[in-house]
């Protein structure tokens, strides 16, 4: 069953130009694949929304635009990677994706940080086991204070400016 599903799996991320890269040349270092990168960034936004231990409408409404925003792809492809990041979301080490995210521009970088606030401020509670995960995350992706102080005060008044 588990083959079938990582069959299943592959063949939709491959049908949305999400696998990753074929291997590389063995005099190459090992760099990760576009889609590697973006299942990366779909399970750092999950695992954001679920620090509190559960995810709620507000939080699951928000991961859709935060993470097409962070990454530019269309609902279709959304959708697919959201389903491929839910299998194992929490088994997968924060510190692990976000080793393979660094390969990211800092701007690209910056965009999932952002993301990230959105969605632990969409039900807008911040738990500080929630801040915790934000604030690890952008670290290990090698955000300044600045950067992260900069993400969170525009997610904030972002999430402000659709309540009123």
């Amino acid at each position: 069953m588990d083959e079938m599903q990582a069959f299943l799996q592959q063949a939709m991320l491959e049908a949305f130009g999400l696998a990753p890269e074929k291997a590389p040349l063995r005099d190459q270092p090992a760099q990760p694949g576009e889609g590697e990168l973006h299942v990366a960034a779909a399970v750092v936004l999950l695992q954001a929304a679920l620090a509190d231990h559960q995810v709620r409408m507000d939080e699951q409404r928000t991961l859709r635009p935060a993470l097409k925003r962070a990454l530019g792809l269309a609902d279709e492809q959304v959708d697919a990677l959201l389903r491929a990041a839910e299998d194992g979301a929490a088994d997968r080490p924060l510190h692990e994706m976000c080793r393979r995210l660094c390969a990211w521009p800092l701007d690209a970088r910056k965009k999932l940080v952002h993301g990230l606030w959105r969605v632990v401020l969409a039900d807008a509670e911040l738990e500080a086991h929630e801040e915790y995960v934000v604030r690890k995350t952008a670290e290990m992706l090698g955000l300044s204070q600045a950067d992260l102080i900069e993400t969170k005060l525009r997610a904030r008044e972002e999430f402000l400016a659709e309540d009123l």
